[in-house]
């Protein structure tokens, strides 16, 4: 049986965040990790929506091409929400289903208690954050990330579409993930030069226990460094994947103070202060390499400047006068 705590953070995501009425045609992608979210979310959108359905999977987390039976299904509907840990954001489809005006929202591998906290943030202050550091951010021709631990890199973006994450999709076409609370941009393709050292978490890896060092040369990781067994787990994915995996396609600030790091990529993106870079393709951000690859690393403690202006000093948000 749902608990009241995830009944009620359901309800919020589907009538507060999305603002799904009962006209719409809504598509619930789940699988066997999030089953019970989505059969919550089926059975709330069930009791009110025009039409729901939903398409249960099998979890795999290297999975690096969409479903065709998604890519199939994801423009026929008003609205999706998808808890399945699935090559979605940046593919052809969700951009085509995008263009059509389909709303997505994404809570892949959260668990209820990340669901229930994550969710009970001030979503409209989020939103007034987002706002700011997304002008900020457009205004911006060169963001610099450094760390005391050795982090030094130089991402140009200027001319490029910067994004955000609230939580807030009630317009058509638009897309982002739960919970809510992040800044980003597509750095300029084959730019990017310099040393990232990560201190928090890597997708399908987990929280680290040790610094893992990514370098990055013209847009692309070159070398991996580090002890332990997460460099060596991470070379391992990354070997199987193709050059086009190893484009630096995104980096984004957090600005959710419910967040947590808790090895969800999607959760530790968002916690404030926090910094992360995803390797993987970047067409749906405007970019030009194409793969449905997208792997997630998270920096807790970073000192991040907007050209001259210092945003984030030591994981710590730090607003410009």
């Amino acid at each position: 049986m749902t608990s009241t705590k995830l009944n009620k953070a359901i309800n919020s995501l589907i009538k507060d965040f999305m603002g799904i009425d009962e006209s719409e045609i809504v598509l619930v992608i789940a699988d066997d990790l999030t089953k019970e979210i989505g059969d919550a979310l089926y059975e709330n959108l069930n009791s009110f929506c025009e039409d729901s359905y939903m398409i249960l999977l099998k979890s795999n987390q290297n999975r690096e091409i969409l479903p065709e039976i998604i890519a199939e299904s994801i423009n026929t509907v008003d609205s999706i929400i998808c808890a399945a840990d699935i090559p979605l954001i940046n593919s052809q489809a969700r951009l085509k289903a995008t263009q059509m005006g389909v709303r997505i929202g994404l809570i892949p591998n959260l668990d209820e208690e990340s669901l229930v906290r994550c969710l009970s943030a001030n979503h409209e202050k989020i939103a007034e954050q987002a706002e700011f550091f997304s002008t900020l951010m457009k205004k911006t021709s060169i963001i610099r990330v450094e760390t005391k631990s050795g982090t030094n890199i130089r991402i140009p973006i200027r001319g490029r579409e910067v994004f955000s994450s609230t939580g807030i999709m009630r317009t058509i076409g638009e897309f982002g993930y739960l919970p809510s609370g992040k800044v980003f941009v597509s750095p300029i393709d084959d730019r990017t030069t310099g040393v990232i050292l990560i201190d928090g978490s890597i997708d399908k890896i987990g929280v680290v226990e040790n610094p893992v060092g990514v370098e990055v040369t013209s847009g692309f990781m070159t070398k991996i460094s580090g002890d332990g067994e997460e460099p060596k787990l991470l070379a391992k994915i990354m070997n199987k994947s193709g050059k086009n995996a190893r484009n630096l396609a995104e980096f984004g600030i957090g600005i959710n103070p419910k967040a947590m790091l808790s090895g969800n990529n999607i959760e530790d993106e968002t916690v404030e202060g926090h910094a992360h870079f995803v390797f993987g393709g970047n067409i749906g951000l405007g970019g030009n390499v194409n793969t449905d690859f997208r792997l997630s690393m998270v920096m807790t403690k970073p000192n991040v400047f907007f050209d001259d202006k210092l945003i984030i000093q030591n994981g710590k948000i730090k607003k410009p006068v």
